[in-house]
C-alpha cells in the first residue's frame, strides 16, 4: 500500500514523525511525503 501525506505543517520535525508514522502502519509499503514546511519539496520514501 501506498500512503500519501498531504497538507501543511509547522516544523520539519513533525513533517519528519508524520512520515515516520505512517511508515509504521501494517502493510505499508510506501509513504510519499508532500508535507510542506516552509517551502520544501516532497519526497518519497521505499521500504
Amino acid at each position: 500500500m501506498v500512503v500519501t501525506l498531504t497538507g501543511d505543517v509547522d516544523s520539519p520535525g513533525k513533517r519528519a514523525r508524520a512520515e515516520k508514522l505512517a511508515s509504521e502502519v501494517p502493510n505499508v509499503q510506501q509513504v510519499v511525503n508532500e508535507l510542506e514546511v516552509k517551502g520544501r519539496k516532497a519526497t518519497s520514501t521505499k521500504r
